[in-house]
C-alpha cells in the first residue's frame, strides 16, 4: 500500500509515476485507489498488477478486472514482453491525458515470460514536482463528493484512439 500511496503522491505532483503489485497487493490499494480516483492525478500514474489466475505462485487465484471496473478506470493487457513494453509506454499517455490511474494487467504466464526486447530511446521530462493546495479538489467533503462524482474526467475515454485492440479491455461504462 505505501508503494501506491508514494505513486499517487507523485503523480499529484505532476511527476510520473508507476507501481507494481500482484494481485494481492492490488486488493490491499482499494482504499487509497478509490481517492485516486476522486481527485484524479496531475501526472500520468500507471498500476501494473500481475494477476495469478490459476493460483500457480500465489496462495489464491485473483482477478484485478473487477478492481478496474470497480473503479471505471481503463485497463491495458499485453499478449508478450515487447507488448507490455508498448502498452506500459501507452498507458503512461493515456493517464496524462485523462488525468486519471491506467492499469496495465499482466497474467502470471506474461509475468514469468522471458524474451528478448527492443527497448528504443529513452523518453525524458523536464520539471519540477510541486502540489498546489485545493480543498475542493482534494477534501472529501459533502459538499464537493458529489458534484466531483458528477464530473467527466476531462477527456471522455471512449474519444481516446485506441492503437490496438487487444490492449483494451473494455472495464468501463458508457458513461465515460
Amino acid at each position: 500500500m505505501v508503494a501506491f500511496e508514494v505513486a499517487y503522491s507523485a503523480a499529484l505532483a505532476g511527476k510520473r509515476a508507476m507501481t507494481i503489485a500482484k494481485h494481492l497487493g492490488t486488493y490491499w490499494i482499494v482504499d487509497p485507489l478509490m481517492v485516486s480516483v476522486l481527485t484524479g492525478v496531475n501526472g500520468p500514474l500507471v498500476i501494473v498488477t500481475a494477476d495469478d489466475t490459476h493460483p500457480y505462485s500465489s496462495q489464491n487465484a485473483g482477478d484485478t478486472r473487477y478492481i478496474a471496473r470497480m473503479a471505471k478506470l481503463p485497463e491495458l493487457e499485453p499478449t508478450d514482453v515487447q507488448e507490455a513494453k508498448e502498452v506500459t509506454k501507452y498507458a503512461f499517455k493515456l493517464s496524462e491525458k485523462v488525468k486519471l490511474p491506467v492499469f496495465v494487467r499482466l497474467t502470471h504466464r506474461l509475468a514469468h515470460e522471458r524474451a528478448p526486447l527492443i527497448l528504443g530511446q529513452p523518453e525524458t521530462r523536464a520539471g519540477e514536482a510541486s502540489f498546489k493546495k485545493n480543498d475542493d479538489r482534494y477534501v472529501s467533503w459533502k459538499r464537493s463528493c458529489p458534484q466531483r462524482l458528477r464530473q467527466a474526467p476531462s477527456t471522455p475515454l471512449r474519444e481516446i484512439p485506441r492503437p490496438r485492440s487487444q490492449w483494451w479491455h473494455a472495464v468501463l461504462p458508457t458513461a465515460l
